[in-house]
């Protein structure tokens, strides 16, 4: 009873409403209306749009996923290919350098990139670039070290300031001694008779004993110590490379 009541007012209410705006009565009240209502329509249009849109993206998830995917991938080739291509140039540079350096045009070599540097120096070619034990490593005129053993990919390079490294070697005098190395990035031109000249910032090269080649740089005198007891003399040599810096270098396969 009470919902039929109810109805019957619903309608009596809308025949006057109806009866009042075809009169014209509801003109002003339709324009506030609208000034409100209007703002709440855009905000629902707007985001029917963004569901819209949603499943959209929703839909083409896939594909925009293999874009995406794409897109990294070939930014990572991009990025490797530019690692590559410096790479490239700095071997070449360097191979420009190295055999423009004043050594026997008979000198072969072996590009060597350095793979770490502690107590010896392990470089990234071995006995398939045909590299031996005892070859010398040099970078341009500089004598890096020696190798000290191979496998087939890899070399270990023994570095001047060894304890276990030494080789003859004489200075810019053609004074003659032996260049051992005392560790700590410690390095000395031994066994110099008393009698023979030395003098601060005299260069020290390889002898040409030894097996190694001739001339390749060593360092330059820093320190002499002498006294009148002993028969020899020595003298601290100032490297001529920081091996520990050294990022290229070169085994001289043939002399």
């Amino acid at each position: 009873m009470v919902k039929l009541e109810r109805i019957h007012w619903l309608l009596i209410i809308s025949f006057f409403l109806a009866l009042f705006d075809y009169a014209g009565f509801l003109v002003g009240l339709r324009g506030m209306t609208v000034q409100v209502v209007l703002p709440v329509k855009q905000s629902v249009y707007n985001l029917s749009l963004a569901v819209k849109s949603l499943g959209v993206v929703i839909s083409e998830y896939p594909q925009i996923a293999d874009i995406a995917q794409n897109n990294l991938n070939l930014k990572k080739t991009n990025e490797e290919l530019e690692i590559q291509v410096k790479s490239l140039t700095d071997d070449n540079a360097k191979l420009r350098s190295q055999l423009g350096a004043p050594l026997p045009p008979s000198f072969q070599f072996v590009l060597a990139h350095v793979v770490s540097v502690s107590r010896y120096m392990e470089v990234d070619v071995g006995t398939n670039e045909n590299v031996k034990p005892g070859m010398s490593v040099v970078d341009g005129t500089s004598l890096v070290g020696r190798v000290l053993s191979v496998s087939s990919n890899r070399s270990q390079i023994i570095l001047p300031f060894d304890p276990d490294f030494s080789i003859p070697g004489k200075t810019s005098r053609a004074t003659a001694g032996l260049v051992v190395g005392q560790g700590n990035n410690v390095v000395i031109l031994d066994k110099v008779l008393q009698k023979d000249p030395l003098f601060l910032d005299d260069t020290v090269v390889t002898s040409g004993d030894g097996g190694l080649p001739s001339n390749l740089f060593i360092g330059k005198v820093s320190h002499i110590t002498s006294d009148d007891v002993s028969p020899y003399k020595q003298a601290k040599i100032s490297p001529a490379i920081d091996y520990s810096k050294e990022t290229m270098v070169f085994i001289i396969t043939s002399i």
